[in-house]
Protein backbone atom coordinates (compact mmCIF):
# COMPACT_ATOMS: atom_id res chain seq x y z
CA UNK A 1 0.00 0.00 0.00
CA UNK A 2 2.84 2.37 0.87
CA UNK A 3 4.50 1.43 -2.37
CA UNK A 4 1.34 2.31 -4.33
CA UNK A 5 0.97 5.64 -2.52
CA UNK A 6 4.62 6.43 -3.17
CA UNK A 7 4.25 5.54 -6.87
CA UNK A 8 1.10 7.69 -7.11
CA UNK A 9 2.86 10.62 -5.41
CA UNK A 10 5.80 10.16 -7.74
CA UNK A 11 3.51 10.33 -10.78
CA UNK A 12 1.70 13.38 -9.37
CA UNK A 13 5.11 14.99 -8.80
CA UNK A 14 6.09 14.35 -12.42
CA UNK A 15 2.86 15.88 -13.68
CA UNK A 16 3.17 18.83 -11.29
CA UNK A 17 6.78 19.35 -12.33
CA UNK A 18 5.87 19.24 -16.01
CA UNK A 19 3.00 21.68 -15.46
CA UNK A 20 5.24 24.02 -13.47
CA UNK A 21 7.85 23.85 -16.21
CA UNK A 22 5.27 24.67 -18.90
CA UNK A 23 3.79 27.47 -16.80
CA UNK A 24 7.29 28.86 -16.30
CA UNK A 25 7.87 28.95 -20.05
CA UNK A 26 4.54 30.70 -20.70
CA UNK A 27 5.13 33.16 -17.87
CA UNK A 28 8.69 33.83 -19.08
CA UNK A 29 7.41 34.60 -22.58
CA UNK A 30 4.74 36.88 -21.12
CA UNK A 31 7.36 38.70 -19.03
CA UNK A 32 9.61 39.09 -22.06
CA UNK A 33 6.89 40.76 -24.13
CA UNK A 34 5.69 42.84 -21.20
CA UNK A 35 9.23 44.12 -20.63
CA UNK A 36 9.62 44.81 -24.35
CA UNK A 37 6.36 46.80 -24.34
CA UNK A 38 7.50 48.81 -21.30
CA UNK A 39 10.81 49.57 -23.03
CA UNK A 40 8.94 50.77 -26.14
CA UNK A 41 6.75 53.03 -24.03
CA UNK A 42 9.80 54.37 -22.19
CA UNK A 43 11.50 55.17 -25.51
CA UNK A 44 8.35 56.93 -26.75
CA UNK A 45 8.22 58.99 -23.56
CA UNK A 46 11.86 59.92 -24.14
CA UNK A 47 10.86 61.24 -27.58
CA UNK A 48 8.04 63.19 -25.94
CA UNK A 49 10.47 64.69 -23.46
CA UNK A 50 12.78 65.64 -26.33
CA UNK A 51 9.83 67.18 -28.21
CA UNK A 52 9.09 69.39 -25.22
CA UNK A 53 12.71 70.37 -24.55
CA UNK A 54 15.18 72.63 -26.31
CA UNK A 55 15.95 72.81 -29.14
CA UNK A 56 12.69 71.30 -30.48
CA UNK A 57 10.55 73.37 -28.11
CA UNK A 58 12.42 76.48 -29.26
CA UNK A 59 11.65 75.65 -32.89
CA UNK A 60 8.00 75.12 -32.03
CA UNK A 61 7.84 78.41 -30.12
CA UNK A 62 9.22 80.27 -33.14
CA UNK A 63 6.85 78.49 -35.51
CA UNK A 64 3.71 79.05 -33.50
CA UNK A 65 4.76 82.54 -32.48
CA UNK A 66 4.95 83.45 -36.16
CA UNK A 67 1.59 81.80 -36.84
CA UNK A 68 0.00 83.76 -34.00
CA UNK A 69 1.65 86.99 -35.16
CA UNK A 70 0.33 86.55 -38.71
CA UNK A 71 -2.98 84.97 -37.78
CA UNK A 72 -5.08 87.60 -39.54
CA UNK A 73 -3.05 87.33 -42.76
CA UNK A 74 -3.37 83.55 -42.73
CA UNK A 75 -7.12 83.67 -42.10
CA UNK A 76 -7.62 86.19 -44.93
CA UNK A 77 -5.55 84.09 -47.34
CA UNK A 78 -7.24 80.80 -46.40
CA UNK A 79 -10.08 81.41 -48.88
CA UNK A 80 -7.79 80.48 -51.77
CA UNK A 81 -5.14 77.75 -51.69
CA UNK A 82 -2.73 79.61 -53.96
CA UNK A 83 -3.06 82.77 -51.92
CA UNK A 84 -2.55 80.79 -48.73
CA UNK A 85 0.57 79.14 -50.15
CA UNK A 86 1.99 82.55 -51.10
CA UNK A 87 1.14 83.96 -47.67
CA UNK A 88 2.70 81.02 -45.82
CA UNK A 89 5.86 81.19 -47.94
CA UNK A 90 6.11 84.92 -47.25
CA UNK A 91 5.66 84.37 -43.49
CA UNK A 92 8.22 81.55 -43.46
CA UNK A 93 10.76 83.75 -45.25
CA UNK A 94 9.96 86.86 -43.21
CA UNK A 95 10.19 85.02 -39.86
CA UNK A 96 13.12 82.78 -40.97
CA UNK A 97 11.23 79.60 -40.13
CA UNK A 98 12.50 77.27 -42.86
CA UNK A 99 15.23 75.75 -40.70
CA UNK A 100 12.93 75.30 -37.68
CA UNK A 101 10.31 73.63 -39.85
CA UNK A 102 12.85 71.30 -41.43
CA UNK A 103 14.28 70.28 -38.05
CA UNK A 104 10.78 69.74 -36.64
CA UNK A 105 9.98 67.54 -39.63
CA UNK A 106 13.23 65.65 -39.06
CA UNK A 107 12.07 64.97 -35.52
CA UNK A 108 8.88 63.37 -36.85
CA UNK A 109 10.90 61.36 -39.39
CA UNK A 110 12.90 59.96 -36.46
CA UNK A 111 9.72 59.21 -34.55
CA UNK A 112 8.24 57.30 -37.49
CA UNK A 113 11.48 55.31 -37.78
CA UNK A 114 11.35 54.55 -34.06
CA UNK A 115 7.75 53.30 -34.31
CA UNK A 116 8.22 51.25 -37.49
CA UNK A 117 11.29 49.51 -36.06
CA UNK A 118 9.28 48.75 -32.89
CA UNK A 119 11.69 50.72 -30.73
CA UNK A 120 8.82 53.05 -29.78
CA UNK A 121 5.25 52.09 -28.92
CA UNK A 122 2.87 53.04 -31.73
CA UNK A 123 -0.22 53.57 -29.56
CA UNK A 124 1.61 55.81 -27.11
CA UNK A 125 3.28 57.73 -29.95
CA UNK A 126 -0.03 58.39 -31.69
CA UNK A 127 -1.63 59.48 -28.42
CA UNK A 128 1.22 61.88 -27.67
CA UNK A 129 2.05 63.28 -31.11
CA UNK A 130 -0.99 63.06 -33.38
CA UNK A 131 -2.56 66.40 -32.46
CA UNK A 132 0.69 68.37 -32.69
CA UNK A 133 1.65 66.74 -35.98
CA UNK A 134 -1.79 67.49 -37.43
CA UNK A 135 -1.57 71.10 -36.29
CA UNK A 136 1.85 71.65 -37.87
CA UNK A 137 1.05 69.68 -41.03
CA UNK A 138 -2.24 71.40 -41.81
CA UNK A 139 -0.76 74.83 -41.11
CA UNK A 140 2.26 74.29 -43.36
CA UNK A 141 0.79 71.85 -45.89
CA UNK A 142 1.24 74.23 -48.83
CA UNK A 143 4.85 74.89 -47.86
CA UNK A 144 5.60 71.17 -47.64
CA UNK A 145 4.03 70.51 -51.05
CA UNK A 146 5.93 73.44 -52.57
CA UNK A 147 9.23 72.18 -51.13
CA UNK A 148 8.59 68.70 -52.52
CA UNK A 149 7.96 70.21 -55.95
CA UNK A 150 10.89 72.65 -55.85
CA UNK A 151 13.92 70.94 -54.36
CA UNK A 152 13.10 68.38 -51.71
CA UNK A 153 12.30 64.75 -52.25
CA UNK A 154 8.79 63.36 -51.99
CA UNK A 155 9.79 62.32 -48.47
CA UNK A 156 10.07 65.92 -47.24
CA UNK A 157 7.80 66.16 -44.22
CA UNK A 158 6.64 62.57 -44.64
CA UNK A 159 7.08 61.66 -40.96
CA UNK A 160 5.02 64.69 -39.98
CA UNK A 161 2.42 63.81 -42.61
CA UNK A 162 2.29 60.21 -41.41
CA UNK A 163 1.44 61.19 -37.85
CA UNK A 164 -0.96 63.92 -38.99
CA UNK A 165 -2.95 61.56 -41.20
CA UNK A 166 -3.25 58.71 -38.72
CA UNK A 167 -6.63 58.06 -37.20
CA UNK A 168 -7.04 60.16 -34.07
CA UNK A 169 -6.41 58.39 -30.78
CA UNK A 170 -9.35 56.93 -28.93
Amino acid sequence: MLKKAYAALKEIGKVAGALTFLFGIVYGIYQFFETQKQNEIAQTLAFYKEFNSAPISTYREAIFGAVAKHQNEIAAAAVDETKLADTMNKIIAQEALANQLMLTMDFFDGLVFCVTKKICDSETAVNLFHDRAREIYTTFYQYIVAQRAAWASNNFGLGLQTFAELNPPK
